[in-house]
């Protein structure tokens, strides 16, 4: 049977999330709709559990280097508990958040979606129709098409590890992938906007925080007409290595020219790592429609080994 919804969602993460809710609060009707556990993948089997890894990690890290320099013993991670520790994060997530769509009005669904019309979805034997829609499914593992491809695992297989393999590959991300204008609009469906990692390149950085930026512009956008544009200035990044890489500015602000700065010894040193350090370049002072006022910057880093 049909029913009519002012806006259709597919995918509950960052991106998905605050459109349903913002358009929800607005009085439309929402419908919301998944077929992976509902929180998407940065809360269930991304950013929020690869924290809780890499901090047990840390710790190990810490107390190895700090050897010989008032810490003694020794530490290691033990898997079958931090992976139960992580459990414990993430098991009850799927049923809490879809249990705050509901609370907010916003009809939850479960299941692929599959497009039967430019404003119609099908999820299993049902029909919804809906004025507007939007694309927040996120991006899938690319199958690599060479021998041994069966010994490979996902980032989300890697997650659900009962123990932990001596050596691994992770698969690569690939995009659906949704073309869209500036506004986040899609270029062929007018009724249709996109968010997050389904969006064409260049057009999305796969990034959480640029994620939900980019569902509050197509919430925006949605209600009062195209007016409001992502802004990618001031992006920061992390590779949660030990220590971390981050870097902070677009793309193109890093083909830019450069400078540098030194890198105390003393705080490398304080930390007992062998090596670290980074580089800035800064642009002029801007708005950001992300966090306000930044100051428009990147900081890559460059190595500089402490003298012990």
């Amino acid at each position: 049977m049909e029913k009519l919804f002012d806006l259709i969602v597919l995918g509950t993460g960052a991106a998905g999330s605050t459109p349903a809710h913002r358009r929800r609060a607005a009085g439309w009707r929402v419908a919301i709709v998944d077929d992976q556990p509902f929180g998407g993948t940065c809360a269930n089997r991304g950013c929020d559990p690869k924290k809780v890894l890499v901090g047990a990690a840390d710790v190990v890290s810490w107390q190895r280097r700090m050897q010989g320099h008032g810490v003694a013993g020794d530490a290691s991670v033990d898997w079958p508990a931090l992976m139960a520790f992580k459990r414990s994060f993430t098991d009850s997530l799927p049923a809490s958040r879809e249990a705050g769509f509901h609370k907010a009005g916003i009809e939850t669904l479960h299941g692929q979606a599959r497009f039967t019309a430019e404003n119609r979805i099908a999820v299993g034997g049902r029909e919804l129709t809906a004025r507007h829609i939007v694309i927040a499914t996120g991006a899938s593992p690319r199958p690599l098409g060479i021998p041994g491809e069966e010994h490979v695992i996902t980032s989300t297989d890697f997650m659900e590890l009962d123990v932990l393999p001596r050596a691994g590959r992770i698969e690569l991300e690939h995009h659906g992938a949704v073309r869209v204008n500036e506004f986040l609009q899609s270029v062929s469906n007018s009724r249709v906007f996109a968010a997050g990692d389904v969006v064409s390149p260049p057009g999305s950085i796969p990034l959480t925080p640029v994620v939900g930026h980019e569902g509050s512009v197509v919430a925006t956008n949605l209600l009062g007409g195209n007016s409001a544009r992502p802004d990618f200035r001031g992006i920061a990044s992390v590779v949660f290595t030990i220590p971390a890489l981050a870097g902070v500015g677009s793309p193109k602000r890093r083909r830019a020219k450069r400078g540098s700065t030194s890198v105390s010894r003393r705080a490398i040193r304080r930390s007992g790592l062998p090596i670290a350090g980074f580089r800035s370049q800064s642009g002029c002072s801007r708005r950001s429609l992300m966090n306000g006022p930044t100051l428009s910057s990147e900081l890559t880093f460059s190595a500089r080994r402490a003298r012990r």
